[in-house]
């Protein structure tokens, strides 16, 4: 492969990397951080790579996708400053949700206080089998306190990262959250966290009823009951509904017309299923 710092002024980089998987030494990708005109950048890869360890100069770097980039090293923290990113896919055993909770657990600021992301439209998460369910929990409070109130969220995404959609992957660690407290990125229209996941949300939260452009919700709760739906129905641009619930409801939940009057697409799961 050319070297890639011998691209100065190339803008869309696609890389497809494969190779021995014999091979432990990883593949060097430092050279990127010198492509200043970058504005698209993704890797798909199952040999290591290396990144650089700084990438803020890339000042003009709309799109970053590394989802597919099974053997990345890190991401470097500092994509946080780049001021153009709209579009963030990463995959979350990377150590940036680990950085951002630790630098936030102890401040009220957010990562949009501090002038930060303040851009981003789109994040898109992974999630894998390899850490355990504590590693998930410290990631999604960590993603909690990027998202939370951010002004130009509109959408986001929390799938397992499996090559096979909707495939359910044994041992997949399970974490059980809230996210009452967090106030709701006004703009959002797309919130889909799989079950596939290992994220479970203790109840519809609250805030929903607050996202007034939300088009898709997938969501999996432990509990489901009449004053989840009462939420729901609070939401008039709702057009696609999947829900996965992990416990059988103790009462009659009744969805009607009311309040779904766009509705096209609607899902219920529940994984112990439904006594007759």
């Amino acid at each position: 492969m050319p070297c890639i710092r011998e691209f100065k002024v190339i803008r869309v980089l696609n890389l497809q990397l494969s190779g021995d998987c014999g091979n432990p030494d990883p593949i060097d990708l430092t050279g990127i951080s010198e492509l200043f005109q970058l504005k698209y950048l993704k890797i798909t890869s199952d040999v290591g790579i290396i990144l650089p360890n700084c990438m803020r100069r890339l000042q003009y770097l709309e799109i970053l996708d590394v989802m597919d980039a099974t053997r990345v090293t890190a991401v470097p923290w500092d994509i946080i400053y780049l001021p153009q990113l709209l579009h963030l896919t990463l995959p979350v055993d990377t150590n940036l949700l680990e950085w951002i909770g630790s630098s936030l657990s102890d401040s009220v600021l957010s990562l949009r206080s501090l002038g930060k992301l303040n851009h981003l439209q789109n994040l898109h998460v992974t999630s894998s089998s390899t850490h355990p369910s504590h590693y998930l929990e410290r990631s999604m409070e960590a993603l909690g306190s990027l998202i939370g109130g951010h002004g130009n969220l509109k959408s986001i995404v929390v799938a397992h990262g499996s090559s096979v959609e909707n495939t359910v992957v044994p041992d997949t660690p399970k974490v059980t959250i809230s996210w009452d407290s967090m106030a709701p990125p006004p703009l959002l229209q797309r919130f889909e966290c799989s079950t596939h996941s290992g994220i479970i949300f203790y109840r519809i939260p609250q805030w929903v009823t607050e996202l007034g452009e939300l088009c898709i919700l997938k969501i999996a709760v432990k509990e489901l009951g009449m004053i989840c739906v009462g939420t729901l129905r609070g939401l008039h641009a709702l057009t696609d509904l999947s829900l996965y619930v992990e416990t059988a409801p103790l009462g009659k939940i009744i969805f009607d017309k009311a309040g779904f009057l766009v509705l096209k697409y609607f899902k219920l799961r529940f994984s112990t299923g439904i006594a007759c």
